[in-house]
């Protein structure tokens, strides 16, 4: 036991010597503005004793940051900040200072790294009340100068430099997407083996369930292998996911509404997956789709739908008939606008899902409006279609109101600052009879 503890003792300074050196210059105070003076030249009890501290504390956030303080030269005459970077030091070299104001003490900490001639500031200022907080403050503001000179080497260090390990260099894709596209993979494998029994002809229910799961297994081995190739998002496999089975879903639709025969329809939904599919993979290869991006191509296959119902609707001038061909259109049309819009906006999810919020109430809100178009006996076509008009104009209404209402929600969270300053006034009138009102500012 005392042999360990001697062995740790002796270890710990030649562990302490392995980090880089570190000057720290005995805290000056200011007594003029712009001149500095060793603390007991300043003849006042408080700087000496705050001086004190700031300069233990320093040190002691030196060493936490894995630098060797040196031994501090003579508090003399303070060294100037013009001096520090005359010429450009061998190891760190940080300053402190005190400056002080009414009841108000002012700590500026000046840092230059080896073989640098910038420095580096920061500045904090504390009042009686959070002057017990000076210790933990200040290790801060070093931990922040001494980031900001790491962070600064990194930006400017050659890319050449900065290259993988051998070992990782066929490493596979993270592809944290891959979970959502095997699940739609083996949907689709599925949906494409009962297509295929269904458009055969054959009426043996036998032949069902052998292709749907070898469709299944297909599907999800072809996941697999993309996952392991390239990298598939979660927002990459949901946008592949919105272009598989809204336009499969148009696809059946429309064809069950131009009465294609019923073992056809299931290949023009696989028709519509496969052409959904190829524009999607052609999509994220140019250009990573975010989860907001793919909630938003989700939505538009959604509200296409709704949009279209309601212009079939509308032009039979009736609610009651079969609006399949207007959802078809409408859903193939929604979802290849949205697929397109998604690749050049970069949305957050919660804002997509917040204009679709918008857009749902705006629907809802045009369609009560206009309901005392339909309080008659007898249903009328143009009392009909002025009511789905109400309801899908404010569907758009509620979808832009949405967009704008959320433009601040965007992932920085900073709301750009208007370039126009208003400012009302109230004078009497040049001629001496009554006010003059008026705005005035600059555009």
């Amino acid at each position: 036991m005392l042999l360990g503890v001697a062995w740790l003792l002796a270890a710990t300074p030649a562990h302490a010597a392995d980090g880089k050196p570190a000057l720290v210059l005995p805290t000056s105070v200011e007594v003029a503005p712009g001149a500095y003076a060793v603390p007991r030249a300043s003849g006042d009890e408080r700087a000496s004793k705050l001086a004190a501290e700031l300069d233990e504390t320093v040190r002691e956030g030196v060493e936490d940051l894995g630098l060797t303080p040196l031994p501090p030269p003579p508090a003399t005459t303070p060294v100037t900040d013009d001096a520090l970077v005359a010429t450009p030091p061998t190891s760190w070299v940080f300053a402190p200072h005190l400056g002080f104001a009414g009841d108000g003490v002012r700590v500026r900490v000046v840092a230059v790294a080896p073989g640098s001639r910038v420095e580096l500031a920061r500045e904090e200022r504390f009042t009686n009340a959070t002057l017990g907080t000076l210790d933990v403050r200040t290790v801060v503001m070093l931990r922040d100068l001494f980031d900001a000179v790491a962070r600064a080497d990194r930006e400017m260090r050659p890319p050449s430099v900065q290259h993988a390990p051998l070992a990782e260099s066929g490493a596979a894709p993270p592809s944290s997407g891959r979970s959502v596209l095997a699940l739609n993979a083996a949907v689709l494998g599925g949906y494409v083996g009962f297509s295929i029994q269904k458009a055969s002809g054959s009426a043996d229910a036998r032949l069902v369930y052998p292709l749907v799961a070898l469709g299944t297994g297909l599907g999800l081995g072809a996941s697999f292998l993309v996952a392991d190739e390239w990298d598939i998002t979660t927002g990459d496999a949901w946008y592949l996911a919105a272009g598989l089975w809204w336009p499969a879903a148009s696809g059946f639709l429309l064809a069950d509404s131009y009465r294609a025969k019923l073992d056809d329809r299931y290949l023009y939904g696989l028709a519509g997956a496969g052409a959904g599919l190829a524009l999607g993979a052609a999509a994220i290869a140019v250009r990573p789709i975010t989860e907001g991006g793919a909630v938003l191509a989700h939505s538009a296959g959604a509200f296409g739908a709704l949009l279209g119902a309601m212009t079939d609707a509308a032009v039979q001038g009736d609610t009651s008939g079969s609006l399949e061909r207007g959802v078809g259109w409408g859903t193939g049309a929604g979802v290849l606008v949205g697929g397109a819009v998604a690749t050049q906006l970069d949305v957050s999810p919660s804002r997509a899902l917040l204009i679709d919020l918008s857009a749902s109430l705006g629907a809802l809100g045009g369609a009560a409006l206009a309901s005392p178009l339909l309080l008659v006996n007898e249903s009328n076509p143009d009392r009909t279609r002025l009511w789905l008009g109400s309801a899908a104009l404010g569907t758009i209404a509620g979808g832009v109101i949405g967009w704008y209402a959320t433009t601040g929600a965007s992932k920085s969270g900073d709301r750009a600052p208007s370039s126009a300053t208003l400012v009302p006034y109230a004078a009497p009138a040049p001629t001496g009879k009554g006010m003059s009102l008026g705005v005035t500012g600059a555009f």
